[in-house]
């Protein structure tokens, strides 16, 4: 027998069962049939547990005491009451089968399920560029991403190149690569399509040429994964970043834009723009649908009205290696987003809180 203490509470598990983690801090979420603890992996055997469950900002947080025997006898079905929001994905997920063979008694057999993860490449005539970087993505989840159930997902928004056959040869190179294909352009447009139409528990987009640093992706997932974070942010702008090859002008472009939204909005994130962001399922299908932009401030509207609306962001510094190749066009790109800023300060995060009030969403 196995015995553990968790938030004060002894846990005590049967000798076939294996324990992987010496301290849990444990969060859960409860959908009708579903447990999902946080950093608790159980690899075999039956665990009966009395839970009691206590709402906390983020996540809720459980107690767990044994009924004193090999097989624990829990006192009643777990309860909990989804946040505001729903909360983020556990790492772990305890699928839960009540078992009413004793009277009064409730007891779990516990199996693994692992929380899933979709990377979503917005592409726009990348037919030279898409082949390498999703190998290599694909390399590099292999080897990093192994707790989740993941898959990359080309958005071809209008792409008249080679693009889409591309991405068609490389979902058949690799059985978790698929693609969709819009014919309209905008990678706004093709972020609200992806993460709409996604099921998996976690969200992250990034640009096509790869710019950030690979490295960082498993604490971005993590943040939302994990830390019961809607959203993570890579910043460019943070001081523990590190740009590298960025011409002067960008970078004073970028740092006059983030002067200006966060003066307008008092946002606490400073990089809104970096292609490198994850979102929970549960805050991407209830703010994608409300953004209206379908370019490049897509980014800063989605990350306006999350916090605005009250949901967590967290920001990490990131190394990101300029694209002398980007096809952005900074003045164009510069006045559509203050228009988008003005559209947003005068009416846009009223009426986005007005429809997500009206939904209970907030």
């Amino acid at each position: 027998m196995v015995v553990t203490e968790i938030m004060g509470h002894k846990l005590v598990v049967p000798h076939s069962t294996s324990l992987i983690a010496n301290t849990i801090t444990p969060s859960v979420y409860r959908t009708e049939y579903s447990i999902r603890l946080r950093y608790l992996s159980i690899l075999r055997g039956r665990l009966c547990l009395a839970p009691y469950v206590k709402l906390s900002p983020l996540a809720y947080q459980i107690g767990l005491a044994s009924g004193g025997r090999d097989e624990c006898v829990a006192r009643g079905p777990p309860v909990a009451q989804p946040s505001k929001h729903g909360d983020a994905t556990m790492r772990t997920w305890i699928e839960t089968i009540f078992d009413r063979s004793r009277p009064g008694a409730c007891c779990y057999n516990v199996s693994i399920m692992q929380p899933s993860l979709d990377v979503i490449i917005p592409c726009l005539n990348e037919q030279r560029a898409l082949p390498e970087s999703v190998c290599r993505l694909h390399e590099f989840m292999s080897s990093n991403m192994g707790g989740y159930s993941w898959n990359i997902v080309v958005a071809d928004n209008g792409s008249t190149d080679g693009t889409l056959e591309a991405a068609d040869r490389l979902a058949e190179r690799f059985a978790e690569v698929r693609y969709i294909r819009l014919e309209q352009r905008g990678r706004g447009r093709a972020l609200r399509r992806a993460w709409t139409e996604s099921a998996a528990d976690v969200m992250v987009y990034m640009d096509v040429d790869l710019s950030t640093d690979l490295a960082h992706l498993p604490d971005l997932v993590s943040a939302v994964a994990d830390d019961g974070y809607h959203l993570a942010i890579g910043s460019r702008l943070l001081p523990e970043s590190r740009v590298i090859g960025r011409t002067l002008k960008r970078e004073i472009t970028s740092r006059g834009y983030s002067l200006l939204f966060r003066s307008m909005f008092f946002t606490p994130f400073r990089d809104a723009q970096c292609g490198f962001k994850a979102i929970s399922r549960e805050a991407a299908h209830d703010l994608a649908p409300l953004v209206i932009d379908n370019g490049w401030f897509f980014d800063s509207e989605l990350l306006i009205l999350a916090q605005k609306c009250g949901f967590h962001i967290r920001e990490l510094p990131v190394r990101w290696t300029d694209d002398p190749d980007t096809r952005v066009r900074i003045i164009r790109t510069a006045w559509e987003d203050v228009k988008g800023l003005l559209r947003l300060k005068f009416g846009g995060v009223g009426k986005v809180r007005h429809q997500l009030r009206a939904a209970d969403k907030l």
